[in-house]
């Protein structure tokens, strides 16, 4: 059976707030030339901010489905808690039980996931269909940016937003048709514990390993570029997604303005940004992809539940092999 997105709740409204890209850096201590490189180069102008602490931030997310889907409460079913940071988890109370119970879950299975980073939303999707056809699952992302070394990438200041992700088995919602996950294991560390020949491998390569990994999703796929009608990234590294829109045609149906005015949201990215579009758009047919450390690289094809399966010709890139390291 077929998964399905059903619903995506972003919280409470008015709970956060975009502040300006170099404001919120420099209030992170980052030095006055990576600022300038933020806003000149990676373009960011705002970034979200939460105002609760974690669970509370987390909880409103959860709550917002449940009341949307007063029926969870009579089911069965897991919440997921995704993270990248783990060392934020509140070990000494069982706060992701407490949270579900607050929602009117005390009956579900509770579970968190890491080690998968910024792809980890995506990833989980995998994780939760072999659950069961039948039982619903909440794929809970979004977390603080609480420490100078995790707050803070090259390119990005990290955000602060909640997505909540419901999979149900449908027919309502959005089919999940494919996905396709992949793992450069070489770079398994962070990049700053790197041996410095690795790191620039890493450096210099990642572009190429992106890039890489969208031609062999879409061979596995069998979908052409255009066969897309939105596609909807993960919200880090500007210059780099321009470069894949063009690559693959997709200058007029990529979303980045998230990239710009959100932020990285660790590996809530593409639910937050699904909330936001999912409402409004015409699109019957998206891609979703992410990358995080690891290093792990995630996408999936969304379509709507009730449209017919066009035939696309396989295109001719793409490869199924091992990740060699980039040179």
């Amino acid at each position: 059976m077929t998964p399905h997105l059903v619903d995506i709740s972003i919280g409470q409204a008015g709970r956060d707030s975009r502040v300006p890209a170099g404001d919120l850096a420099e209030a992170r201590g980052v030095p006055t030339s990576k600022r300038r490189l933020l806003e000149r180069y990676f373009m960011l102008e705002t970034v979200l901010v939460h105002q609760d602490d974690q669970p509370e931030m987390l909880f409103g997310a959860v709550a917002g489905l449940v009341r949307r889907h007063p029926d969870l409460r009579r089911k069965r079913g897991t919440l997921l808690h995704v993270r990248t940071q783990t060392h934020a988890t509140h070990a000494g109370t069982d706060w992701l039980r407490h949270l579900a119970s607050r929602a009117g879950l005390p009956h579900w299975e509770v579970m968190a996931q890491t080690q998968t980073h910024c792809a980890g939303g995506l990833v989980a999707v995998d994780l939760v269909e072999g659950l069961g056809p039948d039982r619903p699952a909440i794929i809970l992302t979004g977390e603080k940016a609480f420490h100078p070394i995790t707050a803070n990438q090259p390119g990005a200041v990290l955000g602060e937003a909640p997505a909540a992700a419901l999979i149900g088995a449908g027919p309502e919602g959005w089919a999940i048709r494919q996905r396709h996950l992949r793992h450069a294991p070489q770079f398994h560390d962070n990049p700053r514990r790197m041996a410095p020949e690795l790191r620039r491998d890493w450096e210099r390569g990642f572009a190429t390993l992106m890039q890489d990994f969208i031609d062999d999703s879409l061979a596995r796929f069998r979908l052409a570029p255009g066969a897309f009608d939105l596609v909807v990234p993960y919200n880090l590294n500007l210059p780099l997604l321009q470069v894949i829109a063009e690559r693959y045609g997709w200058q007029d149906r990529i979303h980045l303005r998230s990239v710009t005015r959100t932020g990285h949201l660790f590996c809530a990215d593409v639910f937050h940004n699904l909330a936001e579009l999912l409402p409004g758009t015409k699109a019957d047919r998206i891609l979703c992809f992410a990358a995080g450390m690891g290093a792990t690289f995630a996408a999936l094809v969304l379509e709507r539940s009730r449209i017919a399966i066009r035939d696309v010709q396989k295109p001719a890139f793409g490869r199924n092999r091992a990740v060699p390291s980039p040179n």
